[in-house]
């Protein structure tokens, strides 16, 4: 029988309006940043599993890389939907075609300034 893992309890969770992504502190409740860059429905977030980098997805095709710390956005990638796996290094993703891709998150060039 093998030993439990304890989960984490994550310092904040993301959620989507309109044409942001809402990241919140779980301890207060509070919001503590907004991320505005999608132009269309943001249809999924989530957190890389060293919760350094939140993924947004869009009905404008598109996913945003977001630095957690600065709310910043490091990198746009042309899709729907978007999963992290366990170790963070690769994020899924989902498009209205029903492609599914793979992408190499430690190879994903930063946006242009």
């Amino acid at each position: 029988m093998r030993p439990q893992r304890r989960l984490r309890r994550p310092p904040a969770v993301a959620t989507s309006t309109y044409r942001w992504t809402i990241k919140w502190n779980v301890a207060t409740g509070k919001e503590t940043a907004t991320l505005k860059g999608h132009t269309e429905v943001v249809s999924s977030v989530g957190f890389s599993p060293n919760g350094r980098t939140l993924a947004s997805g869009s009905h404008d095709k598109s996913i945003k890389l977001w630095e957690v710390a600065s709310g910043r956005n490091v990198s746009t990638i042309g899709v729907l939907s978007v999963a992290f796996s366990p170790d963070g290094n690769t994020l899924a993703s989902g498009s209205r075609d029903k492609s599914i891709e793979l992408w190499d998150v430690r190879m994903v060039k930063e946006v242009e300034k």
